[in-house]
């Protein structure tokens, strides 16, 4: 008489969540544990598999993204979008399992201004990128707003001619030491006669 041992074997299983598992003795399960199936083997004899079953849960992700408006997102997926919404993309992770991505995606706006700025003539305006004007007009200058996006700045650029100053020559007059004259001028506020800079004018 000889005696035969049953036959012992440990399989272990990993599956989706979703997913089912076809044991050895042909049951289907999804839910993860210890499973014995008791079969028959060639010889006659018990055949007994234990099954470890490990069901792999599915990975989800939130995350928030802004972008300027015209701008454009690539979803994890993919896909670009440029619409404030919410998306969920399901890709494999590095189980081999569905990974789910949720993406809050907002839209930050340009924000517009408007400015009125006087130059003289001679003076100009600068824009943000170091360009100057001289002559008078409505002007964009593209600013980096805090959110980071574009902020539109309308310049409303009036530039002034420089005043013109008349001076009325007379006859030629010699001013001896002590004595005074009179030089007769309009187009100006103020005058002043310096010996060394010659004729200083503002405007009044």
């Amino acid at each position: 008489l000889s005696v035969v041992n049953a036959i012992n074997i440990t399989t272990n299983a990993s599956i989706c969540s979703g997913q089912t598992y076809t044991l050895p003795g042909g049951n289907s399960v999804s839910i993860s544990g210890t499973y014995i199936d008791t079969l028959t083997a060639a010889g006659g004899c018990d055949s007994i598999i234990t099954t470890n079953l490990n069901i792999i849960k599915t990975i989800t992700t939130n995350q928030t993204v802004s972008i300027c408006n015209g701008n454009t997102y690539t979803l994890p997926g993919g896909t670009n979008v440029n619409t404030a919404g919410i998306y969920n993309d399901t890709i494999n992770s590095s189980t081999g399992c569905d990974s789910i991505i949720i993406t809050n995606l907002t839209i930050l706006q340009n924000t517009t201004g408007l400015i009125n700025v006087t130059v003289c003539d001679k003076e100009g305006y600068t824009f943000s990128n170091g360009t100057s004007v001289y002559n008078s007009g409505i002007f964009n200058d593209t600013l980096i707003a805090k959110n980071g996006c574009d902020s539109i700045l309308i310049v409303n650029l009036s530039v002034n001619p420089s005043p013109i100053s008349n001076i009325t020559p007379g006859p030629v007059i010699n001013i001896n030491y002590g004595t005074n004259t009179t030089l007769t001028a309009t187009g100006l506020g103020t005058y002043n006669w310096n010996t060394s800079t010659g004729l200083n004018t503002t405007l009044g």
